[in-house]
């Protein structure tokens, strides 16, 4: 039998919260939530009526991070970012702006990832041979639809 002592959840926005109750039993004494309430949220597949009139595509996560003062639960933001290249994440810069000014960390302005595995892939490190930007930006006209598969 599992008596977990904390429960913590990944991309919390994405979650819906019965599936996260169904998580927590009566020796769960910490739950950490970490995500983004401000990028995905929970979502029920073709269910759309039923998301917006009962309001479920808003996650605990947010409505705990966005709550009045009284209600609201201690939160923080991350404000160094190492996973972006930083013309990528100078696209969501603004994005963030009343938040946190993001930094880029050393790492995101090296052309090799470091650590003993770097040099082992296809493509040795974070530059792509022949490529010369890192941003690509597209623009059609085309039919947007389901794939079928």
């Amino acid at each position: 039998k599992t008596q977990p002592f904390a429960v913590i959840v990944e991309e919390a926005s994405e979650v819906l919260e019965p599936l996260l109750f169904s998580c927590l039993c009566p020796s769960t004494l910490k739950l950490q939530m970490i995500g983004d309430h401000l990028q995905l949220s929970p979502s029920l597949m073709d269910k759309f009526d039923f998301m917006r009139t009962n309001k479920v595509n808003v996650s605990m996560f947010e409505r705990l991070i966005c709550a009045p003062a009284e209600h609201r639960v201690p939160s923080g933001v991350l404000s160094v970012q190492r996973r972006m290249r930083r013309d990528i994440c100078d696209l969501t810069r603004d994005y963030y702006r009343d938040i946190v000014q993001i930094e880029d960390h050393d790492v995101c302005t090296t052309k090799v990832i470091p650590g003993r595995d770097a040099g082992r892939g296809l493509w040795r490190g974070r530059e792509v041979p022949g490529m010369q930007s890192h941003v690509f930006l597209l623009t059609h006209d085309g039919d947007q639809r389901k794939a079928q598969v």
